[in-house]
């Protein structure tokens, strides 16, 4: 597996940047914080971030998604959005709640925040495999688990294989897809009969004695991405250079510029956005579950129109936002920018 890395500013430090000494905080090693056990996809990427930051950062598994936003480690990697599945649910529910503590559109006005901003991003290759404790058989198979987003991308494969014929095996989502794997050594499954996991063959090289693999390429399409944000916290030193909202100019065009990352509320805001920021890249939407929303709090472009302003009011969403660095967006609230890409295959 080959990387492409491109970067505005890594590699060099900015004028009056923090010297990378700096990286070791106190004393005591950073950390990287990834969705675990080692195994993971979320491992992988969080071993191709680490291999380009100074002074590599200690790798911190979490069982859960929104456990890597809650940690109190330096760095953070998370899942946003696979070719196949979509959005990560978790990781855009993490980034736009934790928005609501976010109240400028500046780095500068930020930094006491503790908040996590976005400073890069990867695009890594993902190929599922079927796996099994050595010996099962896959008429032997009676249930399957996975992280939620491995098993929608498998859905084809699951419908074909598992749920054809005798067989019927039942779906049960898992936190991760290593987690998934490594649950089938245990003693007591919970289950009845044989099981599977749909995880990355990094799983079955950690156990070869115990586990392998029964079929690889489960995912419905061979060329699957899932696409890695690397975050760290505005507390810490900001090693990489460019996000003190200074842009270097594109050398190669729009896409040749990193994004920029907005939280905004309401659809009249992406309207208003596309308007003056015509460069928007993506747009990831969210359910707005806050005990707090009342109807007045969320703008309508055409405040006499009964019908949006009921629809938004049963169905509430927040909005994260990318578009190219350098065009300055008038609304929302700023949540960081992809200075450094890893484009893997």
């Amino acid at each position: 597996m080959s990387a492409e890395v491109s970067t505005l500013a890594f590699g060099e430090e900015a004028q009056g940047s923090p010297s990378r000494k700096r990286q070791k905080t106190e004393g005591r090693q950073c950390r990287l914080a990834y969705l675990g056990p080692p195994g993971t996809y979320g491992n992988q990427a969080a071993n191709a971030f680490a291999s380009l930051l100074p002074d590599a950062p200690e790798l911190v598994p979490c069982p859960y998604i929104p456990d890597i936003y809650k940690s109190s480690t330096e760095y953070l990697v998370m899942p946003l959005q696979n070719t196949i599945h979509g959005g990560v649910i978790e990781t855009l529910d993490c980034l736009t709640e934790a928005s609501e503590a976010r109240t400028s559109t500046t780095v500068h006005e930020e930094q006491s925040l503790g908040l996590p901003l976005v400073i890069g991003d990867l695009d890594l290759p993902i190929r599922h495999c079927l796996v099994v404790k050595r010996g099962t058989r896959m008429e032997d198979i009676r249930w399957v688990r996975s992280h939620e987003q491995a098993l929608g991308q498998s859905l084809a494969f699951i419908k074909e294989r598992l749920h054809s014929g005798k067989t019927h095996a039942r779906v049960i989502p898992w936190a991760s897809t290593a987690a998934a794997a490594i649950s089938l050594l245990e003693d007591d499954t919970g289950e009845e009969g044989h099981g599977a996991a749909i995880c990355s063959k990094a799983v079955v090289e950690l156990f070869p004695d115990k586990l392998e693999v029964l079929y690889e390429g489960t995912q419905g399409i061979t060329n699957n991405f899932t696409r890695f944000l690397l975050l760290k916290r505005t507390g810490s030193p900001l090693d990489i250079a460019g996000h003190d909202g200074s842009v270097a100019a594109p050398s190669q065009g729009d896409d040749s510029r990193p994004s920029d990352f907005y939280i905004l509320d309401s659809p009249s805001d992406i309207a208003t956005l596309t308007q003056t920021t015509p460069a928007v890249r993506g747009v990831h939407t969210r359910p707005w579950t806050s005990s707090s929303i009342e109807s007045t709090d969320t703008p309508v472009a055409d405040g006499s129109d009964p019908a949006l302003r009921a629809r938004i009011d049963r169905y509430p969403s927040k909005y994260l936002v990318e578009v190219a660095a350098g065009e300055v967006a008038s609304i929302g609230r700023y949540i960081g920018r992809t200075d450094l890409h890893i484009a893997m295959s």
